[in-house]
């Protein structure tokens, strides 16, 4: 994995960012847990980020990256998988209950 960030970091595109942001999303916690010196990664990452013009999109990514990390790699939202139709169902009853209130 390091070779991996490494060899992104290298391409210095936007591309490559929002890669290495996504990867870091996915791995971050296990990286900063073992050998990886991910405190090297953050640094140029911030440092492309301030060199280069960057769209919103790879700076808020950036931002989230930071948040995450400095959040231990707990996400402030849980990730919601896709409902099941009795889900679905449920959700529109009680919506509809409401109303009638």
């Amino acid at each position: 994995m390091k070779d991996c960030l490494t060899k992104l970091l290298n391409r210095n595109s936007e591309e490559s960012m929002e890669c290495i942001c996504l990867l870091l999303t996915t791995i971050g916690k296990s990286l900063e847990n073992g050998q990886c010196h991910l405190d090297n990664y953050i640094s140029k990452i911030d440092i492309f980020i301030k060199k280069q013009k960057t769209s919103s999109w790879i700076r808020f990514l950036v931002q989230d990256v930071m948040e995450l990390r400095r959040n231990n790699w707990v996400p402030r939202h849980k990730p919601q998988g896709p409902k099941t139709i009795d889900q679905i169902h449920k959700e529109v009853e009680l919506e509809s209950r409401r109303k009638e209130q």
